[in-house]
């Protein structure tokens, strides 16, 4: 039987994880039309998705779960999912050139998300991805519209 504190967190969790799944659900502004537009606004929404399992795993890893007097979720996984979330921010953020104009985003970075992603996937035990599964249902989401948006992963 869980405690009145993982009962808490688990409501918060729930409404955390339905709040991204309604976003994800968003189209792109009808003005988008373009498929770099498209893409564009994937990235943006993708970033966003990022840094909310990002900060669902950090909080994860900050409660403590009075039954197995453990964290949540793992150090090493609340780790692991950081970084990638740094190496996704990193891609999808492109620096400015001298004017203040942003560049656009390297060449394959389709590819560089997607794969930081899946890697990420495979580390991660059966219960964690329970526990994070409308997070990671929400970015497979978006990576997937990536490949349509731009005309293919390449």
């Amino acid at each position: 039987m869980r405690n009145s504190g993982t009962r808490v967190f688990l409501i918060l969790f729930a409404l955390l994880a339905m709040e991204a799944a309604l976003m994800v659900a968003c189209p792109p502004p009808v003005s988008l039309k373009t498929p770099e537009g498209k893409a564009a606004f994937a990235a943006d929404q993708l970033l966003i998705r990022v840094g909310e399992l990002q900060d669902a795993a950090i909080a994860a890893n900050g409660t403590i779960d009075p039954d197995t007097k453990s964290p949540v979720l793992s150090e090493a996984t609340t780790r692991r999912i950081v970084q990638v979330s740094m190496i996704i921010a990193t891609t999808l953020n492109p620096p400015k050139d001298k004017d203040g104009k942003i560049m656009p985003l390297p060449t394959g970075w389709q590819v560089m998300v997607t794969t930081a992603w899946t890697n990420l996937k495979v580390t991660l035990h059966p219960d964690e991805v329970k526990k994070l599964s409308v997070y990671i249902a929400s970015i497979d989401v978006l990576i997937g519209a990536l490949a349509p948006a731009t005309g293919g992963v390449q």
